[in-house]
């Protein structure tokens, strides 16, 4: 029997064995006979020959058994009578067996799956950090949220004239400057001419909706600029000039961007190193999302649809471009604005102070419509047109939906970083990352950890189950 004696450097948990070249420099002991009987797996020997520092030998090889072993203890005796106990270095010896027997692999510092998230380290929340990106989604060349301080007003209202929608319900845009204006001509009654023209041409009537956006009218697809008419009702201006606004063509707006996701790989989670990701959307507010549905691309992808008539906006988030919806959102962005006819109690008293009943029976509007006969002369006139307007125009319209407070502002993601108690990456080979696959061993080096590992190999049933606790617990392939 041969036994090689040498000192050897290695991880108790450890396949490392010895090197041809290794055991070739070590002490060797041959021609060795067993003198009584001994358990292969942990023998005591007693060898006479040897050396004053043969004791400092640390590992063992019997080449006939091929087994490696740690030398436990060690003794150098008188009359050069040496003695040692060893232990079976199981790793080691069923080093093939372990690699080619396939178990569930939790853990390993290579040939892991970056998907799988890893939250075993522990994380310092003091050292947390904040980390925003934006992205302003563009509409023919400006940005769709870049509103002026005089927002966009869409007016919704019957109007005649020559132009698409003319004569039906036309969607104007204004300003909220010019909706003043508008309103102001309505119920400021200077004349009785002009106040009379106004109720029977229903211009008081005629207003269905006023909407206020706060985005940029120049993403609004436009006609015009027509001149603008309340039914029939022309206003104009202190010159007399007629107004002339552009008129919705296409109530459709859509717009499209993305935000990159501020991920750092070099954490140790990998596909969420944040603990929090959080979408903040104009007018609809911030909202969770998952990092790990946008990870492939590194980008979170937008699309923006709105309708300018009713102001209602809806968000969808997307991964790998457009191609694939993950969330969608949706609230309003527009106002109704509330138009209350302060003017109306005044413009009646005028029309039911105008004295002259020649006058009522001769009257005609500007569109040819002549004022029938009413039974009461002017008063009774006058209690029409008060009427009219409580019926129709005391109030149009509330405040309500999303405010402007998200106007001027960019879609952007808020991510919280929290720093780990240790580098990431000191941890890889100590640790492993997560691999969760069934697969063979001798696919991996370094830390591996299994679950429910069997082997089967011809040993006894204490070195089994020595090897099956080993790789459950976490060895390594060296």
């Amino acid at each position: 029997m041969e036994l090689t004696l040498l000192n050897f450097s290695k991880r108790i948990n450890s396949t490392k064995k010895p090197t041809a070249e290794q055991l070739a420099a070590g002490k060797v002991f041959q021609n060795l006979t067993l003198k009584q009987l001994t358990n292969i797996d942990n023998p005591n020997l007693l060898l006479a020959g040897a050396k004053e520092n043969d004791y400092k030998y640390n590992y063992a090889y019997v080449k006939e058994w091929d087994r490696y072993y740690h030398i436990k203890t060690s003794d150098l005796r008188h009359e050069d009578i040496y003695t040692a106990r060893l232990e079976l270095d199981d790793l080691a010896t069923f080093k093939d067996d372990i690699l080619s027997t396939s178990a569930y692999i939790v853990y390993a510092s290579t040939g892991f799956n970056r998907w799988i998230r890893d939250d075993r380290v522990p994380l310092v929340i003091k050292d947390s950090e904040i980390l925003t990106a934006y992205s302003n989604p563009i509409v023919g060349g400006a940005s769709l949220f870049d509103a002026s301080s005089d927002e966009t007003v869409i007016l919704s209202c019957q109007s005649k004239g020559s132009y698409p929608g003319g004569g039906g319900l036309t969607h104007w845009i204004m300003s909220e400057s010019d909706i003043s204006r508008i309103t102001g001509c309505v119920y400021d009654a200077q004349g009785i001419w002009d106040s009379l023209q106004k109720q029977f041409g229903d211009a008081m009537g005629a207003i269905v909706s006023v909407i206020r956006l706060p985005i940029n009218a120049n993403a609004i697809t436009s006609d015009g600029p027509y001149i603008f008419y309340l039914s029939d009702y022309q206003p104009v201006d202190a010159q007399g000039n007629p107004y002339s606004f552009k008129i919705v063509s296409n109530s459709h707006i859509s717009a499209s961007g993305d935000v990159s996701l501020p991920v750092s790989y070099t954490d140790f989670r990998f596909t969420e190193p944040y603990t929090q990701c959080k979408i903040s959307l104009p007018f609809i507010g911030v909202t969770d999302i998952s990092i790990s549905d946008f990870a492939p691309t590194g980008q979170v992808n937008y699309k923006i649809d709105i309708d300018v008539l009713t102001g209602s906006i809806i968000y969808t988030l997307y991964n790998t471009g457009l191609a694939r919806p993950v969330a969608s959102f949706s609230g309003q962005c527009g106002n109704n604005i509330p138009i209350v006819s302060s003017q109306i109690q005044n413009a009646a008293s005028i029309v039911s102070g105008f004295v002259g009943g020649a006058a009522s029976l001769g009257m005609s509007l500007l569109s040819g419509n002549p004022i029938p006969a009413v039974v009461g002369g002017i008063g009774s006139i006058a209690n029409a047109f008060y009427a009219s307007n409580q019926k129709t125009n005391s109030v149009i319209g509330s405040y309500s939906g999303g405010r402007s407070e998200f106007a001027n502002t960019a879609v952007r993601l808020i991510s919280q970083k929290f720093q780990t108690a240790n580098e990431p990456s000191n941890l890889t080979d100590f640790e492993g990352r997560p691999v969760c696959k069934v697969d063979a061993l001798t696919n991996y080096t370094g830390f591996v950890k299994t679950q429910g590992f069997s082997i089967d190999i011809a040993a006894n049933s204490d070195v089994i189950k020595s090897i099956n606790s080993k790789l459950d617990a976490g060895i390594y392939i060296e």
